[in-house]
């Protein structure tokens, strides 16, 4: 019914913004019915249990459903397949909904996100995407890697002309972090951790998408 279709897509949108935003519902559902059906204790448990060892693995993300709507456990053991088919759909479709509600709601204010007193950008970011990125200067000092001075011109010319790669592995083997994960924009090379995932758009990303956007505002 409508309402039972209604509250499976609110569960798919919270699944998706809190556990996994890109899972394979369908065969999820039917893997975690066969191992319930399979692993069923005198309890009434599932069997299903959240590991540490495995904390994101297909049992972790079927018991984390269950938690989420208390009647979809009977509901899915009493389905058949083509009412499972159903019921992984409306999920899906909340899952989808909220990834293209949040993307949206960040692409539409992430511009006035940039500064923290929201003065208009000069230059402006283009409506262009051939200048955006390492071709504008904002965009640019977003994305430059905190192993790059973004205000060398040099470094500018050479990232907007791909005369070098700014994702190249490190000697460590590991990708640079780009700098508006940083709180001010600023890379502290002795302590990477200072700031980390605190740059003031990552802050209003995460108010948009999990406190409510008028948060982020």
């Amino acid at each position: 019914n409508r309402k039972k279709s209604d509250t499976l897509v609110a569960d798919g949108k919270h699944f998706g913004r809190t556990v996994c935003a890109f899972p394979d519902i369908h065969g999820l559902l039917f893997d975690g019915i066969t191992q319930m059906l399979g692993l069923q204790t005198p309890d009434g448990t599932n069997g299903l249990a959240i590991t540490e060892q495995h904390p994101s693995d297909d049992r972790c993300l079927f018991t984390k459903l269950l938690e989420m709507n208390k009647t979809l456990k009977r509901c899915l053991l009493e389905a058949t397949p083509e009412e499972i088919v159903s019921v992984s759909a409306q999920i899906g479709k909340g899952i989808a909904t909220a990834r293209s509600t949040d993307a949206k709601g960040v692409k539409t204010n992430i511009e006035k996100w940039i500064h923290k007193d929201g003065k208009p950008l000069s230059p402006p970011i283009s409506s262009d995407k051939r200048f955006r990125g390492f071709a504008n200067y904002w965009t640019g000092k977003l994305l430059c890697p905190v192993d790059y001075d973004w205000e060398d011109p040099n470094v500018r010319a050479d990232l907007a002309s791909n005369r070098v790669d700014p994702f190249e592995l490190d000697e460590d083997g590991m990708y640079p972090w780009p700098m508006f994960l940083y709180e001010d924009y600023k890379y502290d090379e002795s302590d990477p951790w200072v700031g980390f995932m605190r740059g003031y758009p990552c802050v209003k990303c995460y108010k948009h998408i999990f406190t409510s956007p008028s948060s982020a505002d």
